[in-house]
């Protein structure tokens, strides 16, 4: 684990999470911004969240698509008490949430689900399953560029840390809530079953949905790119 003491930065930004462990800033240094995630003071000594910390750091260097944030170290940053940071690339644009709220056409939905499919398949063809796929993690840039953020629950095939029950409620699949089980990349296609439901898409895209939340993951589509084909196929089907 390469720990450094970086140059320091010129300005430092809280930012409000509802996370109990981290805590986030925006910094600019060297006239470019950056996103900053440590962990809060009360938690710095705990050496499981730090190891978590690390091992989102280590996925982050491992992981190099333009639709996931981008790592590039981890501080010790002396304005903020010398504490831990990922230091990561601030990602312009509004979450996927915040981008519903507004009037969009639905192609321009499934363009963003098309997108969503490209960085999974990515993900999971390097053995990692993010875990968390929710609206407010999914970034849209100003030229609609999609960016998944937030590897903090994302496990990799070799990685034993954490494996427990986690994610968000509403878009965790049944066998994220279960002890014991072997997640894989059907659980986060769970998950962009239930922000399709939250898209307002034509009606002929229930079937899609009905595949994915499917509580048999053996039912489910089976993978990212067979999904980004069939949203495909769907769209094309005449009114």
């Amino acid at each position: 684990m390469m720990m450094m003491i970086g140059k320091p930065f010129e300005e430092l930004i809280t930012i409000d999470t509802p996370s109990r462990y981290n805590r986030l800033s925006r910094a600019r240094r060297d006239g470019r911004w950056w996103m900053l995630k440590g962990l809060k003071p009360e938690h710095e000594n705990d050496a499981v969240m730090r190891e978590l910390l690390h091992k989102e750091f280590n996925l982050g260097m491992m992981l190099r698509h333009q639709g996931i944030v981008g790592v590039v170290s981890l501080e010790r940053v002396p304005q903020l008490n010398g504490g831990e940071f990922i230091v990561q690339e601030w990602v312009e644009g509004v979450m996927l949430k915040h981008w519903l709220a507004d009037s969009h056409k639905w192609q321009d939905k499934v363009n963003v689900l098309q997108q969503v499919c490209d960085v999974l398949d990515y993900c999971h063809r390097m053995n990692v399953v993010h875990r968390d796929i929710k609206p407010s993690n999914i970034m849209i840039t100003p030229d609609g560029r999609v960016v998944i953020i937030d590897m903090g629950l994302a496990v990799a095939g070799n990685q034993s840390i954490f494996r427990g029950p986690a994610g968000t409620e509403r878009y965790m699949a049944p066998e994220q809530r279960q002890e014991g089980i072997q997640i894989d990349g059907r659980a986060d296609l769970y998950a962009v079953g239930r922000i399709m439901q939250e898209m307002a898409l034509p009606r002929r895209f229930g079937v899609v949905i009905k595949r994915l939340t499917e509580p048999d993951r053996e039912r489910r589509i089976p993978d990212a790119m067979t999904l980004r084909r069939e949203l495909s196929r769907v769209a094309d089907i005449p009114r």
